[in-house]
């Protein structure tokens, strides 16, 4: 509706007003005709003397104690001016409750009336006219200034609709609500947020609700203002209230707006020296962290930065409540370890050993359901794929296996299935930890032979990782676990592995190790020294190995000289040569003699000086260079013991005691086990003439005077 008037229709317009029926509202009569008219008068100027003149014939009323006609007159401007549609009068009412709202204050039982003047202004708040709304402003700011406290009775009222000015497209009318807001926020102050005044609870209540769904900037930053104003008042805190606005200003930190980020971010920080510094029983500390930890997954950074270095600042302080929200804490920062801005995942690391340290000095006698939950947590990242989480996750449960055992039990099966990637990982410290975490859960009743066990199915599901990984994961085993443990939990499971090609390579690396890594040199010794030591223990142990070393024959028999079995080598070298004797057995027949000149043998090769008290040594010495082709090993051999050969020729003979303990070794039994795995039963398999013939011809020499005289013949 076009709300402009002709001159003739405002005339027209004036004259029906004053000639209303002044029965609804008694007050009209007792108003001068020319004031009413002055009061829709074009000119703003003529309005406000008209407002004045009202002023003086209404005091009159309130000075007599005529309430009537004081809410007669509020009656009439509010039904016949401010509901109109015409902006003049709606102009003209708001004018005249300026005037009423400065006579009202005689009293309180005329202050009484201060709501009936409030509520019809601030329908025009929401008026399309932008003329209208700065009226109706410029009117709430009058009322206020003359009724002032009797206004924050309705303040609840005014809050809302004033704020959503704030967001107006007028700059006139936002310079206006500015001005009324400055003027409403020295009334709170004054009456130092009294509550028989001012509804707090009320007003905070408005808070959380637009805290958390205001978009606009210029609104957040007024909902701010009004935290920091009631912040500033003596005798008042906010820390009580802070579930109302909390999570809400910490968002406004992710605001594209810097103005409002600013603002947020300054009050933000008061509000974090007070919490630090406040009494623990009125401060919601609870509520406070786990907004903290919800804050730390949003997806803007500022707000994700914010909310970790709050999280680290308050731990201290958060002990007395720190487990009831410990898993809470615990998740979110883990999270944050593998955030991708360098500021957030520093902070969570140092949050991380925080609670690393307070959790390994806590009463574990008390806090059985907080380590079940921190657990639970732990089980939620533990595939989580960043390097940092993978570390942390890996020494939380470290620390849990060391304080509290019982608490991650039910969790091992999970634990077992996560850490066979683990293993595999390209970072060393991560294979570290998850070995470490493994050996940990091998002290478990029951677990020992299911973590040796998904070892080796690891390594058999990728006979890479065997090459690449194992030489480096058995020993950290053997280790923390018992390197004999270790080596006889898997042979017992290598012996009953189907997959031949897989047993013969595991066995391999198994004895390789024995043989070279320094890590093993104990248990390299013990086995070189069993039989003259007499350790039955160690011989038993042996067997188990030889057992399943026969998988893999070169390994078996490097097993035997070792042990100084020779004897059940020599047997070993001539069941091989009723066997098929393929290129890569010779590979690493070849192999093995390489070994022999190496630190590991050195025994050996002085036992050649002694023949006499070793006699099966030369004779398996001998077997393997006729077994070998013309090649490098076989030439390396012939010479060795061509050398020893010439030395016993120019030596006189001795009646050497030869070695009797070797009697210990079930030389019959074991080699018969090595026949049944080499020489299938139902196969009958063919060796070359030329390998049957050197064997033939030096398995006849059973005599030490026939040994020695064939040192000296040549070749």
């Amino acid at each position: 509706m076009d709300r402009s008037l002709s001159e003739a229709s405002f005339g027209v317009m004036t004259e029906r007003l004053l000639s209303l029926s002044s029965a609804s509202f008694p007050i009209k009569k007792e108003i001068p005709a020319q004031v009413l008219k002055q009061l829709i008068d074009k000119s703003n100027e003529k309005r406000k003397q008209a407002g004045y003149d009202l002023q003086k014939i209404l005091l009159v009323y309130t000075e007599k104690g005529n309430i009537q006609m004081i809410q007669s007159a509020i009656e009439m401007f509010k039904v016949d001016y401010i509901e109109s549609s015409l902006e003049i009068l709606k102009k003209a009412g708001l004018m005249a409750f300026s005037a009423i709202s400065s006579i009202v204050i005689v009293s309180d039982e005329f202050l009484s009336l201060t709501p009936f003047l409030i509520y019809p202004v601030i329908s025009c708040f929401r008026d399309n006219d932008c003329k209208i709304r700065y009226s109706a402003i410029e009117t709430m700011y009058n009322i206020s200034k003359s009724c002032k406290i009797k206004v924050l009775e309705s303040f609840d009222t005014i809050f809302r609709p004033m704020s959503d000015l704030f967001a107006d497209n007028d700059q006139n009318v936002k310079k206006a609500v500015e001005k009324l807001d400055s003027l409403l926020k020295t009334l709170v102050v004054e009456c130092e947020a009294n509550t028989k005044i001012f509804s707090i609870h009320k007003f905070m209540q408005i808070i959380r609700e637009m805290v958390m769904s205001s978009t606009s900037h210029n609104v957040q930053k007024l909902l701010v203002s009004w935290l920091i104003v009631l912040d500033s008042i003596p005798n008042f805190s906010l820390i009580g209230y802070l579930s109302y606005f909390f999570e809400g200003v910490f968002l406004m930190l992710a605001s594209k707006m810097e103005p409002a980020k600013k603002s947020a971010f300054s009050f933000l920080s008061d509000i974090k020296k007070e919490i630090l510094h406040s009494i623990y029983g009125e401060l919601d500390l609870l509520f406070v962290m786990q907004t903290l930890s919800k804050l730390t997954g949003h997806i803007n950074e500022g707000v994700r930065i914010e909310a970790i270095t709050w999280t680290s600042e308050l731990l201290d302080k958060s002990d007395k409540v720190l487990f009831k929200i410990f898993p809470i804490i615990l998740s979110s920062t883990l999270q944050c370890l593998a955030d991708t801005s360098p500021k957030i995942s520093e902070k969570a690391a140092n949050v991380n050993i925080k609670l690393l340290n307070f959790f390994k000095t806590t009463n574990r006698e008390t806090t059985i359901h907080q380590f079940e939950q921190t657990v639970e947590v732990l089980m939620q990242f533990i595939n989580h794929e960043s390097k940092v989480t993978k570390e942390s996750i890996l020494e939380w449960i470290i620390s849990l296996q060391a304080i509290h055992p019982e608490s991650i039990e039910s969790k091992l099966e999970q634990l077992l299935e996560t850490l066979s990637s683990r293993i595999t990982d390209p970072e060393e410290s991560v294979v570290e930890g998850a070995l470490q975490v493994l050996c940990t859960i091998a002290d478990y009743k029951g677990y020992f032979d299911k973590v040796i066990s998904m070892i080796l199915k690891l390594f058999s599901h990728n006979l890479l990782i065997l090459d690449q990984i194992a030489e480096h994961i058995i020993p950290c085993l053997c280790k923390n676990l018992g390197t004999e443990a270790v080596y006889k939990s898997m042979a017992t499971m290598l012996m009953h592995n189907q997959n031949q090609k897989f047993v013969e390579k595991t066995v391999g690396l198994l004895h390789e190790l024995i043989l070279i890594d320094p890590s093993l040199e104990d248990l390299r010794e013990k086995l070189k020294h069993c039989i003259e030591n007499e350790d039955y223990e160690c011989i038993e142990f042996f067997e188990v190995l030889f057992k399943a070393w026969c998988f893999n024959p070169v390994s078996a028999l490097s097993l035997t000289f070792l042990v100084q079995a020779y004897e059940l080598s020599y047997e070993m070298l001539h069941i091989v040569s009723r066997s098929l004797i393929t290129s890569e057995l010779l590979t690493q027949l070849a192999r093995f003699v390489q070994f022999l000149n190496s630190p590991a043998f050195v025994y050996l090769r002085l036992q050649l000086l002694n023949h006499y008290k070793y006699p099966y040594l030369l004779k398996s010495l001998y077997a393997i260079l006729m077994i070998l082709p013309n090649s490098r090993a076989y030439s390396a051999l012939k010479v060795r013991l061509k050398d020893v050969a010439a030395l016993h020729k120019n030596l006189p003979v001795h009646d050497e005691q030869k070695n009797t303990k070797v009697a210990l070794i079930r030389v019959e039994e074991l080699s018969t086990w090595f026949a049944g795995i080499i020489i299938p039963s139902n196969k009958k398999l063919r060796i070359t003439m030329k390998t049957n013939e050197r064997l033939s011809i030096f398995s006849n020499l059973s005599e030490d005077s026939k040994i020695c005289q064939s040192f000296g013949k040549s070749e």
